[in-house]
């Protein structure tokens, strides 16, 4: 879809908003990038790709689940996460 051209700034604002609206309020552009977040063994609270040493990594439940991030790892680790 092409966005249309040559348009008033007031017609652009409408138009433009009314085609991009919908993309940008989608909640998973509004997340958030935790970068080189370290793991140790057992559970792991990260307030708010995996890649590093071999690790099962799994996450439980959260007593203020909007606020943290609670993950389980198996080995000492490092995980980039994005949280939305």
């Amino acid at each position: 879809m092409s966005l249309p051209q040559r348009l008033t700034l007031i017609d652009m604002q409408n138009r433009w908003g009314s085609a991009l609206d919908p993309v940008v309020n989608n909640p998973i552009v509004q997340g958030v990038q935790l970068t080189n977040q370290a793991l140790v063994v057992g559970a792991n609270s990260i307030i708010t790709g995996m890649h590093g040493s071999y690790s099962q990594i799994y996450d439980t439940p959260s007593l203020m689940p909007n606020l943290t991030l609670v993950l389980h790892a198996s080995a000492i680790t490092s995980v980039d996460v994005y949280v939305y």
